[in-house]
């Protein structure tokens, strides 16, 4: 379709009003390898060694080009040369793949082939005109009852992954159930036996609670999606994105939820608060009780360790009493005889 060219399917007419390509000069750009790893090279930049092809450098057919600067004096010449080591230049962390950015993201695939993704290729605006006379209209509900358990959400907010819920869909027979979610809708399918779907949310906050109702037919059954979200946003990625063209979408700068942050630290405080009071009491009990009973407390202490460290001396003298014939105690019936 060609924009605002109006195209005729049968009942409908189709336009597309408007359409959109970030520039992506990065795509446009050269890359090194050494056949294992792959390495985004500078352009403004040429190695001083020109070789069409791996046999080629393996025969020394080169080309050498140079950018020396040569001064001639009485008997020499004196020249300066820039010196660009390009293999220095491919271990650069920052220009081997994979290279992620806000706007794109550029990978090595099995192949050796060099693969780019970007997040927001196109957006295009489309009209939509019918002419057509609906004389009537049948409906039909098939009432099932649709069950969906309590389900957590993980993922990012302010990002372009957005977050994810996964909910499992359990109904009497198979059918189709409408979720929704304040201001979400969906529509998953569901079965005799438990089918999973994946719910997308695109959301601004971290701590999240949807209060979420499922419906099949007229029956209506309420659940619960909760969960706190990630910030994954970077201030000086997005910066340099926006200052190469390399993204038009303005909106990338996003603040993390200065809420949710705030609420943790009270937390943390509260918690510290509470710690440092039990801390205090704790003490002051104990600065009460060594005034009033720490003394007697401690002669007790110190009468119990001396009896437990003298017990074995008393065990070792009766018993070297009792295999003493003299001095061993007799038993009373044989003083009596």
């Amino acid at each position: 379709m060609i924009p605002n060219v109006p195209v005729t399917l049968n009942l409908l007419r189709l336009t597309m009003t408007s359409i959109s390509l970030p520039p992506i000069p990065t795509l446009n750009t050269d890359f090194i390898t050494d056949n294992t790893d792959i390495a985004i090279w500078d352009s403004s930049t040429t190695p001083d060694l020109i070789c069409l092809s791996e046999s080629y450098a393996r025969s020394l057919n080169c080309t050498l080009r140079d950018d020396c600067t040569c001064n001639g004096a009485e008997n020499s010449v004196h020249c300066e040369c820039s010196h660009n080591n390009v293999e220095e230049h491919f271990h650069q962390l920052n220009k081997q793949l994979p290279v992620k950015t806000p706007a794109w993201e550029i990978r090595k695939r099995a192949d050796g082939t060099v693969q780019a993704k970007i997040l927001q290729m196109v957006s295009a605006d489309f009209m939509i005109e019918f002419n057509q006379t609906i004389d009537s209209t049948t409906t039909l509900v098939q009432n099932s009852n649709c069950v969906i358990p309590h389900a957590s959400i993980e993922g990012c907010y302010h990002c372009e992954k957005g977050a994810f819920a996964l909910v499992s869909c359990q109904a009497s027979s198979n059918s189709l159930a409408e979720i929704v979610c304040q201001q979400h809708s969906f529509v998953i399918p569901c079965g005799p036996t438990p089918v999973k779907s994946d719910l997308a949310f695109h959301l601004d906050s971290a701590r999240q609670i949807f209060n979420c109702s499922v419906t099949c037919g007229d029956t209506v059954n309420h659940f619960t999606i909760s969960g706190i979200l990630k910030y994954v946003n970077e201030f000086h990625g997005t910066f340099k994105e926006l200052i190469k063209g390399n993204t038009t979408n303005y909106r990338e700068i996003r603040w993390p939820d200065l809420n949710h942050i705030t609420d943790i630290i009270l937390g943390w405080y509260k918690t510290l608060i509470c710690s440092l009071i039990l801390v205090i009491a704790a003490l002051g009990l104990s600065y009460l009780f060594l005034q009033t009973m720490g003394w007697h407390v401690l002669k007790l202490l110190t009468r119990i360790a001396l009896a437990l460290l003298c017990l074995p001396l008393r065990l070792i003298c009766r018993l070297g009493r009792c295999v003493s014939p003299n001095t061993c105690p007799q038993d009373e019936h044989y003083k009596t005889l």
